[in-house]
C-alpha cells in the first residue's frame, strides 16, 4: 500500500491553466512555504535557500514583468504564444520565487576553497530539493502548479520592482492556483533501464 506521501508524489503534475482561487488561506500558504524552507536540507546546513511569496497584485506584477522582459528581447514581434502562456500564469493565485543567497555561498567557499565547484553544485541541489518539496506540498494542499525559469531575463525587474537583495540569485518560479487542467497520465521508461540493484549478503537476516 502506498503511503500518503508517495501518493502525493505520484499525483503531482505540471499544470498550466489556473484560477485565482485557493483551497487554503494565505496564512496557511505562508506557513506551508516556511515549513518547506525550514526543513528541506542544504549542504553543510548552509541554509542559503530563499523564497519570496507573491500574492494578489504582487503576483500579477511579476508576470507583467515577465511578459515585458520577453517583448523587450523580441522587439517588433507579437509573441502571441508567449503572451497566452504568461496570461495563464498571471491568472494563478500566487507565485513562489526561489533564490540562493550568494553571500552565504561565498562565505562557505571561503571557509572550504578546495570544494568551490562542489559547493556551487550543492547549492543548486539544495534549491532543487526545496522546489520539489514546495511543489508536492502545494499538490497536497489542493493546488495545481508548475516549475518555470524566466530568469535571468526578468532578474533586474525583480530586484528593482520588489526590492530584493541582489545577493539573492533567482533560480526558479512556481505559479500555483486551483487548476482547470485535467490530470494526464505519465509515461515511464522501464525501471530495469533506470534502476540497478547490486545484491549482496544481508547480514540482518
Amino acid at each position: 500500500m502506498e503511503s500518503q506521501f508517495a501518493q502525493v508524489i505520484k499525483n503531482r503534475r505540471s499544470f498550466y491553466d489556473y484560477t485565482k482561487k485557493s483551497p487554503i488561506t494565505d496564512d496557511q500558504i505562508k506557513r506551508l512555504l516556511e515549513f518547506a524552507l525550514k526543513h528541506t536540507p542544504t549542504a553543510h546546513n548552509t541554509q542559503l535557500t530563499r523564497i519570496v511569496l507573491l500574492l494578489g497584485g504582487e503576483h500579477d506584477k511579476f508576470w507583467d514583468m515577465v511578459i515585458d522582459a520577453i517583448l523587450e528581447r523580441n522587439p517588433g514581434k507579437e509573441m502571441h504564444s508567449s503572451k497566452e502562456k504568461i496570461a495563464k500564469f498571471r491568472n494563478a493565485y500566487g507565485t513562489a520565487l526561489f533564490f540562493n543567497d550568494q553571500k552565504t555561498l561565498r562565505d562557505v567557499i571561503e571557509e572550504m576553497p578546495l570544494y568551490r565547484e562542489e559547493h556551487e553544485k550543492w547549492a543548486e541541489h539544495g534549491n532543487a530539493m526545496l522546489q520539489f518539496a514546495v511543489w508536492n506540498m502545494l499538490e497536497e494542499a489542493g493546488f495545481g502548479a508548475s516549475l518555470q525559469h524566466y530568469n535571468p531575463i526578468v532578474d533586474e525587474r525583480v530586484y528593482n520592482g520588489f526590492g530584493i537583495d541582489r545577493d539573492w540569485r533567482l533560480i526558479a518560479q512556481i505559479p500555483f492556483g486551483i487548476t482547470v487542467d485535467e490530470a494526464w497520465d505519465k509515461t515511464f521508461i522501464p525501471m530495469e533501464k533506470r534502476f540497478l540493484v547490486m545484491p549482496g549478503t544481508n547480514t540482518n537476516v
